[in-house]
This record gives structure tokens, C-alpha cells and sequence, in this order.
């Protein structure tokens, strides 16, 4: 599946972008003579209630590949997302919010949703971000990821099996009124998707290091506090975070083109997930840990510890992948997660199995891994999937309790999405990533983070080390590239 025609000749390059214009004018032809039907449909109803959730939507399927980035910039204003899984199978482009639930304490009018609704549905992506720590208010920084935490698009233009799809869902559950104001948002949108959309060539900005937090001292006396509850056996694991504030040198930074630029140095296997609620703001990660993911009734979930660096140096990288191998503290570690995994899955699932540890290449770092899967039991939902496994101690620690009231007396910020879960459900399946690898555009300052799981044997140095390690993606900014 291509995205991009960048490697292509002119003449391909001139032949492909007429094919995508044309695709698309011909997808917003269909919309707009459909959408205007509907809406003459709407003003005839007065207030009667829709009953159907998924009334009127549509799917305008297409011929050539599509790039989906281009369609986002056609689309212009937000609310924008982007998601695609680690090998490109299935990606998804989406642009405004036809129906949606705000975070509340504990996710649970979210989780309600998911238990309920979705079960009625067929086709209908519908896409769930959830913070690290659903029990907490969100701080301001956060609060406008927050208004939509489970949502439906107005338009998703999606690739799956080997083909590009644009789906229109102007009504889902709503009101008759509500359902014409969103009608008549999207035939007001649809001339911008007609626009002709150049993409910036270069970078829009230019970046410097304007704080960290914690400091070095702080987390070193963090660590040491964690491991001394460690060796009184209040708790087994906690997972510290550190940011990196980056201030740009622009007041205007564009966050599209902020993560296309970012992506150019992602692992090729890897999640990619942008969400832009507003103009000013983004959250973005390049994240090689999965949570899981649902085919049907079969579940596909991972265990991820332990860090090393990879390189360009095939002797060096394989120096450091036995020595991950061996490293007792690092099995630790990621054994704990295994375990957390495998009671999780005792509860929704049968005919499980687990896989023999090996390693995860993800970009400039490797880690263990273990894969687990098994049958989900009739009654299970993804509401309950999510609740048992999201945080793991991948993320969170062990016990869960424990390690998330210690990282709220340490940490000193608000985590928000990151170390969270970003992903999608649908009838026949769903796949969530873990949000690591990410970071928080807030108009020209962006937050990074990165954390490492404190076990015994840990050393301060060393983790602090593995953090920075991990923020490689976003540090190209502080060279330029």
C-alpha cells in the first residue's frame, strides 16, 4: 500500500495526482447529491426522532490508491485523525465528529457505549482514545482531547483489504435536528475537499530544548524511592515518565505537517496516530507496542519490556540483543506483564496459548516480547477487554494500584493520553495501540514523554539513559532533520 507517490517518475507523479482529484471529485460529486437528499428528508420530519443508528451512511469505495495525508490537507480544518496498524493492512483517515462521548471519570458512559451500542452496529469505525489514568480529571493542557474520547467521524476514508473506501456517516443517533445542522456541516466542508493542496517541502519549523521535567536529581531520588518500596514489597514494578518541552522558533506550526515530518524517521513497523481536535493543538505517537487486537472472536495481545538501543551496527545490535536475552532484571520486568496478561485473558478467554519470549526491533530500541492470544468467551465486549487490560504494567506497574497512586506522588505532570490507548472498534473487529512513542503539540510547544519500568536491579543512570533513548523519534527536531 502506497501513501505517496514521492518515489515515482514526474509523468507517474502528474498521472497519479489527476487519478487521486478525480477519485475524489467524483466522492464529494456522490456526497453532496446524497447528502442534499438527506437533508431534504430532515426538513420534511420536523422533530421526529431517527431511530436508526446508521441511517443514510454510505461508503463511495475507490479504483487508484489514495494518499490519505493529501485528503486530510483537502479537508483542512479539524477535528483530523490518522491511525494505521504496524504492517499498513488497515488505515484510516477521518475527518469530523458525528457522534461522540467525553471523557468521565472512570470512562464510564464510554464503556457504557461500547457495551450497548456497538453491538447494534455493522460497519461503523468507531474510535476510543483513553487516557493513562481514567480516574483523574483531565488538566487544561488535555481537556480538549477530552471532549471527544470515543467518537464517530462525519467522513472516514479508510484502506482496508487492498482497497480505499470514503464513508459518510451524517447521522449516527441523533436528533433530527442535530442530524440536519451535521448534514448541512458537511455540504459546507465539501468544496474544500475539491481544493487543489500543495504540501509544505520543507520543515515549518525549527526547535530547541526549553525544559525537562522532572530534573535529573528529581528522578534520581524518584528511582531510588521506587526501588526502596520495591525491596519492602509494596510494590513489584512502577513505570516512571519524563518530558521533553520543545519550544518551536515559529509561532505557527502546522501539526500535520509537524508528523509527516516526524514520521519520516518512525519504525517501519510500528503504529502511527495523529489526533487533532482543534487548530492549535495535536497528539502524535509512533508507538510499536499493541494492546490488542480483535478479529471476530479471536484476540491477539503482547507482553513488551526491556529496553536496549538498535543501531546501524549489525555485531553491536546483536551484542545488545543477548545481552537483553540474558539480563535477569530485564526478564523481570517483562515476565511481570506476561502474567498480568495471561489473568486477563483467564478471565474473557479460552484456548489460550502463549508464545516463547523473544525480540521486538522497534526503530532505535529493542525490547522482549511475548504474544499471547486466545478465544473471547460469548459475553466478553471490548468495553471489558479494555477495562482488564489497559493499564498494563508495561506502562503502569505492579500492582496496579500501588505503582498509579506512587507515579501520582512522583511525577509531578499530568500524563493525559500518553501511556494511554488509541484505537478502533468495529462489529467484526478492533485493535488498539498503546500510546508510547508520543508527544502533545500545544500551539508552538511540543510535549514529549517517554518512560522506563523500575524493577529491582534498576539503576537510576541507566534509566534515565533508556528514556532519552526512546524520545529519538521527536530529538531529530533539535538537529533539524
Amino acid at each position: 500500500m502506497q501513501t505517496s507517490s514521492s518515489s515515482a517518475t514526474p509523468s507517474q507523479q502528474k498521472d497519479s495526482s489527476w487519478q487521486q482529484y478525480a477519485q475524489l471529485d467524483y466522492a464529494v460529486g456522490k456526497l453532496t447529491e446524497a447528502l442534499q437528499k438527506a437533508e431534504q428528508f430532515l426538513q420534511g420530519t420536523g422533530s421526529k426522532k431517527l431511530d436508526l443508528w446508521e441511517i443514510w451512511s454510505f461508503v463511495v469505495p475507490f479504483t487508484c490508491d489514495i494518499d490519505p495525508f493529501l485528503w486530510l490537507r483537502m479537508c483542512g480544518s479539524a477535528p483530523r485523525l490518522y491511525w494505521s496498524n504496524r504492517d499498513g493492512s488497515f488505515v484510516s483517515a477521518t475527518w469530523g465528529i458525528s457522534y461522540c462521548v467525553p471523557h468521565t471519570l472512570n470512562n464510564e458512559h464510554g464503556m457504557r457505549v461500547l457495551r450497548q451500542v456497538l453491538p447494534l452496529l455493522n460497519q461503523t469505525h468507531t474510535y476510543h482514545v483513553l487516557p493513562f489514568d481514567t480516574a483523574q480529571t483531565m488538566t487544561p493542557m488535555w481537556q480538549p482531547f477530552s471532549n471527544a474520547c470515543l467518537f464517530v467521524p462525519m467522513l472516514q476514508l479508510v484502506y482496508t483489504n487492498s482497497a480505499w473506501r470514503l464513508h459518510c456517516i451524517p447521522f449516527f443517533g441523533k436528533e433530527t435536528q442535530a442530524a440536519l445542522a451535521c448534514t448541512k456541516q458537511i455540504l459546507q466542508q465539501l468544496p474544500c475537499m475539491l481544493q487543489r493542496v500543495d504540501p509544505p517541502t520543507a520543515a515549518t519549523a525549527t526547535w530547541s530544548l526549553s525544559q525537562q521535567l522532572p530534573q535529573q536529581s528529581h528522578w534520581h531520588n524518584s528511582i531510588t524511592q521506587a526501588l526502596h518500596s520495591i525491596a519492602c514489597n509494596d510494590m513489584h514494578k512502577v513505570v516512571l515518565a519524563r518530558q521533553h518541552i520543545l519550544q518551536s522558533h515559529s509561532q505557527q506550526v502546522d501539526p500535520l505537517q509537524l508528523f509527516l515530518q516526524l514520521k519520516q524517521h518512525a519504525p517501519q513497523h510500528g503504529y502511527c496516530f495523529f489526533w487533532q481536535p482543534n487548530a492549535d493543538q495535536a497528539f502524535m505517537g509512533f508507538s510499536p507496542e499493541r494492546l490488542y487486537a480483535r478479529q471476530q472472536n479471536l484476540l491477539h495481545t503482547e507482553a513488551v519490556a526491556g529496553t536496549r538501543p538498535l543501531g546501524s551496527d549489525a555485531a553491536q545490535n546483536a551484542r545488545w540483543r543477548q545481552e537483553l536475552l540474558a539480563s535477569t532484571k530485564d526478564a523481570n520486568e517483562q515476565q511481570q506483564v506476561t502474567e498480568f496478561l495471561q489473568r486477563a485473558l483467564s478471565r474473557f478467554c479460552c484456548d489460550r496459548h502463549v508464545d516463547e519470549r523473544t525480540v521486538l526491533s522497534a526503530g532505535n530500541v529493542q525490547h522482549l516480547v511475548t504474544r499471547l492470544r486466545g478465544t473471547i468467551n460469548s459475553h466478553a465486549t471490548d468495553a471489558d477487554i479494555l477495562s482488564c487490560l489497559h493499564p498494563t504494567p508495561a506502562v503502569c506497574g505492579n500492582p496496579r494500584s500501588q505503582a498509579k497512586a506512587f507515579i501520582a506522588q512522583q511525577e509531578g505532570f499530568d500524563r493525559g493520553y500518553y501511556s494511554g490507548t488509541m484505537g478502533y472498534v468495529t462489529k467484526q473487529q478492533a485493535e488498539f495501540a498503546v500510546a508510547i512513542r508520543t508527544a502533545l503539540l500545544n500551539k508552538n510547544q511540543l510535549h514529549v514523554f517517554a518512560g522506563a519500568g523500575v524493577v529491582a536491579g534498576s539503576d537510576p543512570v541507566s534509566e534515565w539513559e533508556e528514556t532519552h533513548t526512546k524520545m529519538g523519534i521527536f530529538n531529530h527536531l533539535l538537529d533539524g532533520s
